[in-house]
């Protein structure tokens, strides 16, 4: 199917230097065991107050991190009145968070939430008032704020309102936002019933912002609540709806939508393969890269309530489970899977009723993928957690950092609400990625490989388990391509541990061909993805 000699189109199949049957390619390379795992070894670094802050002001309650910018709401203070809600902006400085900014609405009101949900770029702030009244009781709002690189100061750009928002519709009870576009949710809309929520996309054409989508599940219905998590990034945008009845009632559901150059498109509607009543799958979600989280803190596992999360991978064709992670010490009623975060495959996922310091004083797992499995790397919690504290109320990931809120700790007054970040120390994993148009030149490539040594990119027409034969390196290894897996080349890995090659692909490929790379010092696969 595809030639990787000077982008050369096929004639015909499997000839020199093309894709050879797995089952009798030669790779010249000799195999050692597969390697140990590489854990994560997560050390707090800071406790985060607000320099304001006081009583009651549940500062943590929503935390966002991208880069050097952090943003973390407090939906209760009352600069503006009670209940007005702030955010606050932080910069890392190189050795912690120093506080920029604190954010307010221009137009703020009491008992309007801002700060309720927050997301952040580098140079963008995007803060949910889901009680605003702006069109009627409880019909919501987003803020926009951007850094000013030049002024080094944070300046409002724009408040989001829903074409046809209504009283109690909640816009603004979740956001997120990713370049220039920007997510909020009203799950408690009614386009399809009563609290069947919706999601409205915003785009930034360079001088405002636009509504450029509403959203709606398909098939939704009554009390969905569609649209109470959301989550965007790049092209990608997963929305959680945990009151979904499909699967049985409150078993809950998450929709992929996909933006295909012109509109967003509905692309998935994912579920748990083990849905039960009343799981609330679809409570917290996070996408990035290909994963799709999703948490179900209602799940039953080994004990009742202990709640679940789910890991679906996109290979290029579907959306399918990978994975569901439970904690190691499973307790019921721990509200694990309150919040979630992913980033490159790491997933933070808060149980902000942990009882381990004290009761409700919260904690955080974190799970990292190591080429093979979902494993827990650690249980976070607070240095000085207490009663009530709610750690893990909320969460977020930006690559060895992380940051957890627990809006109800008391260091500035009760309930004033503070947040602590971690350095997670994980090592990367080994990752393929797909490069050049199709049909068209293609490069594949491989990083955090073993340097110096050789890598195997292989294909197939089908995700499913092939192991490699004996006799060939790294025999005995499971690859997740299905039966007629072929060898592509083998490249050797640079200094960094990279390792490329290039192919030229037909138009016969394209959308129909999985590709996967072998580490064949360490036997370490990485994920499938499309051509």
């Amino acid at each position: 199917m595809i030639d990787r000699s000077n982008h050369r189109r096929l004639g015909t199949p499997f000839s020199r230097h093309r894709f050879r049957p797995l089952s009798v390619a030669v790779l010249i390379v000799l195999a050692v065991p597969a390697g140990l795992a590489q854990d994560c070894d997560p050390l707090e670094s800071q406790k985060i107050l607000a320099s304001d802050g006081d009583s009651s002001d549940r500062f943590g309650c929503s935390v966002s991190m991208s880069g050097s910018t952090a943003v973390i709401g407090a939906y209760f203070d009352e600069d503006n009145g009670g209940g007005s809600g702030s955010a606050y902006a932080f910069n890392w400085d190189g050795t912690g968070w120093r506080e920029q900014a604190k954010l307010t609405a221009r137009d703020g009101e009491p008992w309007e939430y801002f700060g309720y949900a927050v997301a952040c770029t580098e140079s963008l702030a995007l803060i949910g008032a889901p009680q605003d009244t702006h069109d009627g009781t409880l019909s919501g709002s987003a803020y926009v704020y951007r850094y000013d690189s030049e002024l080094l100061e944070w300046k409002p750009e724009a408040k989001l309102l829903p074409s046809g928002g209504e009283n109690n519709d909640y816009f603004g009870c979740a956001v997120s936002i990713s370049g220039n576009i920007a997510v909020v949710g009203a799950s408690l809309a009614n386009p399809l019933g009563h609290n069947s929520g919706a999601v409205y996309v915003y785009y930034y054409n360079g001088t405002r912002w636009i509504e450029q989508a509403t959203l709606t599940a398909p098939g939704g219905g009554p009390e969905d609540t569609f649209g109470e998590a959301v989550s965007v990034w790049d092209d990608v945008i997963l929305v959680g709806a945990s009151g979904n009845d499909d699967r049985g009632v409150a078993s809950g559901a998450a929709y992929v939508y996909r933006f295909n150059g012109s509109r967003w498109v509905a692309e998935a509607t994912l579920t748990a393969s083990d849905a039960a009543v009343l799981d609330y799958f679809g409570r917290a979600v996070a996408v990035r890269d290909g994963l799709a989280v999703i948490s179900a803190p209602g799940h039953n596992g080994s004990v009742p309530d202990g709640g679940a999360t789910y890991v679906f991978a996109y290979n290029g064709l579907e959306w399918g489970e990978e994975s569901i992670l439970t904690a190691l010490d499973e307790q019921s009623g721990r509200v694990y899977g309150s919040s979630l975060a992913v980033d490159t495959d790491v997933v933070l996922v808060g149980a902000y009723f942990d009882n381990d310091q004290a009761e409700r004083s919260g904690a955080a797992y974190l799970y990292r993928y190591d080429g093979i499995e979902w494993a827990e790397q650690g249980k976070l919690t607070a240095s000085d957690g207490r009663f009530y504290d709610k750690f893990g109320c909320s969460v977020s990931l930006f690559g060895q950092q992380a940051l957890i809120g627990a809006y109800y700790s008391d260091v500035l007054g009760d309930s004033s609400g503070s947040a602590y970040a971690f350095r997670i120390n994980c090592q990367p994993t080994f990752r393929l990625a797909v490069s050049g148009p199709c049909p068209g030149p293609m490069r594949l490539s491989t990083s955090h490989g073993t340097s110096h040594e050789s890598v195997a990119f292989l294909y197939g027409f089908s995700a499913g388990t092939t192991v490699i034969p004996p006799r060939f390196p790294c025999a005995g290894t499971t690859i997740n391509l299905g039966s007629g897996a072929a060898l592509i080349e083998t490249a050797v890995a640079d200094e960094h541990g990279t390792a490329v090659i290039d192919v030229d692909v037909p138009s016969s490929a394209c959308s129909r061909v999985l590709v996967q790379a072998v580490d064949l010092t360490t036997c370490t696969t990485t994920r499938v993805t499309g051509l």
